[in-house]
């Protein structure tokens, strides 16, 4: 299948992106984790610094997100995307480059959660600083508090996403070139639309129950 999770930061796309990745057997493509794994490279280049950048709080241009995603996606029968397309503009590109094989988007989840519930949900989120394994005080703690399950380096806030003022600027971000999505991919009959409020594992149920139907 070739889906893409749409929803504000910290809806929960990547948790159920990993889900579906392992239950479809298809590749989990995640802007944020590829900006990461190009930042870990070691290299200064152009493309390094313009991923700090952009973890910093900068918009992705649809030039670079689209190489990014591209690149991923490059030899997969199907892709889960995480993160983008970001703007009308990348959705464009996307549907034209899957027109060029022979294929299209099957569906496009968006995750819809409260505001309240979504800002309790990002400021809960913690990021193992070795490994990069992610966890949530209240919905998926670590067996010791403040310490990685899997490598038992010390947990904190992701730097790039959690601190208050880069919350309030990817919230911004999403509402300004983001959110027009949901009406672009209404208008293609691709978008649904699925509560995540509750554990992963009952999102995940109303995921899979949704892509049934679709099924």
């Amino acid at each position: 299948m070739r889906l893409v999770l749409l929803g504000p930061p910290g809806v929960g796309k990547g948790t159920q992106g990993a889900r579906l990745s392992q239950a479809l057997g298809v590749p989990s493509v995640s802007t944020g984790a590829l900006l990461r794994e190009l930042i870990a490279s070691g290299a200064e280049t152009p493309q390094v610094q313009e991923a700090r950048q952009i973890l910093r709080g900068a918009f992705v241009s649809d030039s670079f997100a689209n190489a990014l995603a591209f690149g991923a996606m490059a030899g997969q029968p199907g892709f889960i995307l995480d993160g983008y397309p970001r703007s009308v503009g990348q959705a464009e590109a996307l549907e034209g480059a899957l027109a060029a094989q022979g294929v299209r988007l099957d569906a496009v989840l968006l995750l819809k959660l409260s505001a309240e519930a979504l800002s309790e949900r990002m400021a809960g989120r913690r990021l193992c600083l070795g490994c990069g394994a992610t966890y949530h005080v209240r919905i998926a703690p670590p067996k010791c508090e403040g310490v990685c399950d899997r490598c038992s380096n010390k947990l904190g806030l992701r730097p790039e996403d959690d601190q208050p003022e880069k919350r309030r600027l990817r919230g911004q971000l999403y509402e300004t070139q983001t959110a027009p999505l949901i009406a672009f991919y209404h208008g293609r009959g691709l978008l649904h639309e699925i509560d995540a409020e509750g554990l992963p594992e009952a999102v995940f149920r109303k995921v899979c129950e949704s892509l049934r139907r679709l099924i």
